[in-house]
């Protein structure tokens, strides 16, 4: 798998691109939170990304066959 360089934008998307030989490249990726993110981890394979946001919810994302990266689970309700 593509290693990404990741960030977050105020308004809870997520935003990552990929270095080519060509340059900079965008990866499509999921609608982000309502909130702003306050944490994210990558699982161990880096195959999945979790996130949190201010707006109570958590967001599992996963790359499908090369593709780019979708959610794949979010949280349904409030966190405590």
């Amino acid at each position: 798998h593509t290693k990404l360089n990741l960030i977050t934008i105020p308004q809870g998307a997520l935003q990552a691109w990929r270095t080519t030989e060509e340059g900079w490249v965008g990866v499509p990726m999921p609608g982000g939170h309502f909130g702003p993110v306050k944490d994210l981890s990558w699982a161990p394979s880096g195959n999945y990304l979790i996130s949190a946001s201010t707006d109570q919810s958590v967001r599992v994302c996963g790359e499908w066959q090369g593709q780019g990266w979708y959610e794949l689970a979010r949280s349904q309700g409030e966190l405590h």
